[in-house]
């Protein structure tokens, strides 16, 4: 039988690009477009408040650290060249005696250095204040010379270092207040952006939990619909990771980095233009490294990429090798095979040590990159404009900026390798979410599906020919039917086919020819959930799942009420045993039953049966582990719950099946005997031969 593409992560190879990856997964934020646009408004107004803290630091230097005025020599300078520069800045050097510093940074190189060169400005730099009477006093008193023009006083500030601190705290007071409203400021400005940034981080929070509860519930979904061979191909391990560990990955990807893309982008945009302004041919210099830092990070993104998908490969198979070992630990000890198990989990787990190793390596090379070209940026940002400084042709203010904004700058870009750790792991496990939501390996679809009345429970196997891999028949040629209320019991070697039989009654797996009927109506035209709930399945190996006796009897649904099931309890006798437990009904049998006898979980098995009351029950090898007191009761119940129904009972002990109506004796996936016990064993056959080796042992 030719299945679907089978769906394997190792051979998986990246083919989803990560715009592709991130395009898909915003139909998932869409519902909360609101909160997201809400998030993104905050964290562009904490990244404009953070681009505003290095200007702050322009400003303090400038305007009150290191305020410099010029001496400006209107009258003595006859060159008429020089009303010529003058006039053409209007009102930016009309004033009187000094001009600020400030006002030849706005000009022209070239004139500042015409004006210096004729002598109209002159080269020694003076501090500005207002005119003070006491200070005037004090700096007379202390033999500093200072010139008054105007509503200020000037003074050289060479002469400035040898000022009393107390005067000059007092000639400098205005520039105190200015630096103590920049520091508070500053201060309040932090505040903001923290609260800003939490805030989104807050909302960007919770919608990532959201998002993330919607893809886990629909990845659980889409795999509870899967047909029962996708389940024999793939490990439990792996399925459980992709639906717990991968989604839980994509919380960070929302939180962590999604968040922090948006805000770099507002960073370095910002930044970009703020150095530009600032400084156009400084900022280029700066940029000038750009093509670098591309070229690294785009290379570590390959390399980091693939890293990361043999480590998101590697770990789903511990996983899976531990969720084997553990499940099965009872055979591994009894058969004292763990020297073997850990022999081959500690190749397994080297095989993720160097998985993990190659990631580390990526990373221990990108950030030394990384911090050389910061340096080295930083390096040329002081050399050439620390050369502009000293020209004055820039401010010592646009210098530190600079340095603050470079740093700024390469802050996202040092944390990238964080980043990168989360968004592959995160993009790694997307792909393997996306890989099982892409795999559909469900039913065909049935336009008009058939909704009967009433089941009566007439089965018929026509011609049936089935194979799990193709070229290995199990089933060659299978045709019988059963009426309703008559039990068929199929018997026979193990690999006879006889399990095989009912998988494809339940539609577990199809037929690769022939057809199945139920009423003789083909069960590819029933809706599989009314064709399974048609039919009541007890297996050799009852599954119970984790919680109380009731909910295991009724599987969850919330119409059966605690006295309906108790009766139906006491017409199987398993009403005595469930109320001996310690909370009756309300007890918890554990995982897989383990606080339960195999009689009493056999027992709960036939109590389903009633409970959903299908016309068609089928019985595995239902009495194959328990003890002849406990099949003596078990016995009793299957009565009741056969009563009115057509069964099909496969077993290995033949006592069990005398009674049929009908008896398949099963070989190599045929058919070869057919009749009742006195009929099989009057022909001596097959069964014969089976009765008389089951009597003699």
């Amino acid at each position: 039988m030719h299945g679907p593409p089978e769906y394997t992560e190792e051979g998986f190879q990246g083919g989803i690009r990560n715009i592709a990856l991130l395009k898909r997964l915003l139909p998932y934020l869409w519902p909360y477009k609101s909160v997201v646009s809400f998030v993104l408004l905050l964290t562009f107004m904490s990244t404009g408040f953070e681009l505003v803290l290095p200007y702050l630091s322009k400003v303090a230097i400038d305007r009150y650290i290191l305020p410099s005025h010029y001496r400006v020599h209107r009258d003595s300078v006859p060159d008429a060249g020089v009303a010529e520069v003058i006039s053409s800045y209007g009102e930016l050097l009309q004033e009187e005696g000094f001009v600020a510093k400030e006002s030849l940074l706005k000009m022209d190189p070239a004139d500042v250095h015409f004006l210096r060169e004729t002598g109209w400005i002159g080269e020694e730099r003076y501090y500005r204040g207002n005119r003070d009477a006491a200070v005037e006093a004090a700096l007379g008193e202390e033999g500093i010379p200072f010139l008054v023009w105007g509503p200020y006083l000037y003074v050289s500030y060479d002469m400035l270092s040898g000022v009393h601190s107390e005067t000059l705290r007092k000639l400098r007071e205005k520039d105190l207040r200015g630096i103590g409203r920049i520091a508070l400021l500053f201060l309040f400005l932090l505040g903001i952006s923290f609260a800003l940034y939490y805030g989104s981080i807050y909302h960007l929070e919770w919608t990532s939990q959201k998002v993330m509860q919607d893809i886990r519930i629909e990845v659980f979904h889409h795999l509870l619909k899967q047909r029962v061979p996708f389940f024999d191909r793939n490990l439990v391990g792996k399925l459980v990771t992709r639906v717990t560990n991968d989604v839980q990955n994509l919380n960070e990807l929302f939180k962590s980095v999604i968040l922090a893309i948006f805000k770099d982008f507002f960073l370095v945009f910002g930044i970009m233009i703020v150095m530009l302004r600032l400084n156009r041919s400084l900022a280029l210099i700066c940029f000038s490294l750009m093509p670098i830092i591309a070229v690294t990070t785009m290379l570590f993104a390959r390399l980091s990429r693939e890293a990361f998908r043999e480590i998101r490969t590697r770990l789903a198979q511990l996983n899976s090798f531990l969720q084997e070992t553990f499940n099965n630990i009872s055979i591994i000890q009894y058969y004292v095979r763990e020297k073997s198990r850990l022999s081959k989990f500690r190749g397994i787990n080297a095989g993720n040590y160097e998985a993990g190793m190659k990631q580390i390596l990526v990373f221990a090379v990108f950030m030394p990159a990384i911090e050389l070209v910061s340096s080295a940026s930083i390096g040329m940002l002081i050399w050439y404009g620390g050369g502009i400084v000293i020209e004055n042709h820039m401010s010592l203010g646009i210098l530190v900026a600079f340095i603050g904004y470079i740093q700024l700058l390469f802050r996202p870009i040092r944390e990238l390798s964080e980043k990168f750790n989360i968004m592959q792991s995160a993009l790694a496990s997307t792909e393997r979410i996306f890989q099982v939501l892409d795999h559909k390996e469900f039913l065909d679809p049935i336009p008009n599906p058939y909704h009967p009345q009433e089941v009566h429970g007439r089965i018929e196997f026509r011609d049936v020919h089935f194979a799990y891999r193709p070229g290995e028949p199990v089933l060659n040629g299978i045709s019988f039917e059963a009426l309703p209320g008559q039990t068929i019991a199929l018997v026979g070697a193990t690999g006879a086919g006889k399990t095989s039989l009912i998988h494809l009654l339940e539609r577990f797996y199809e037929p690769d020819k022939g057809a199945i009927y139920l009423d003789g109506v083909d069960i590819r035209d029933y809706e599989p959930a009314v064709l399974r709930s048609s039919i009541g399945l007890v297996m050799q190996d009852v599954v119970l799942f984790a919680g109380s006796v009731l909910e295991n009897i009724t599987m969850g649904e919330e119409s059966w009420d605690q006295a309906h099931v108790h009766v139906l309890m006491e017409k199987i006798r398993a009403d005595r045993f469930i109320r001996n437990l310690p909370d009756g009904y309300d007890h918890e049998v554990g995982e897989g039953g383990v606080v339960l006898s195999a009689g009493e979980r056999q027992l709960l098995a036939f109590a389903r049966v009633l409970v959903y009351n299908p016309k068609v029950l089928v019985l595995d090898e239902a009495t194959a582990n328990v003890d002849p007191e406990t099949e003596e009761l078990i016995q009793e119940a299957l009565r009741t719950v056969m009563h009115n129904r057509t069964t099909l009972v496969i077993a290995h002990r033949l006592s069990t099946v005398r009674n049929a109506d009908k008896i398949l004796v099963m070989g190599k996936g045929h058919i070869v005997e057919e009749g009742t016990h006195e009929e099989l064993i009057r022909l001596g056959g097959l069964y014969y031969d089976l009765h008389r080796y089951q009597e003699e042992t």
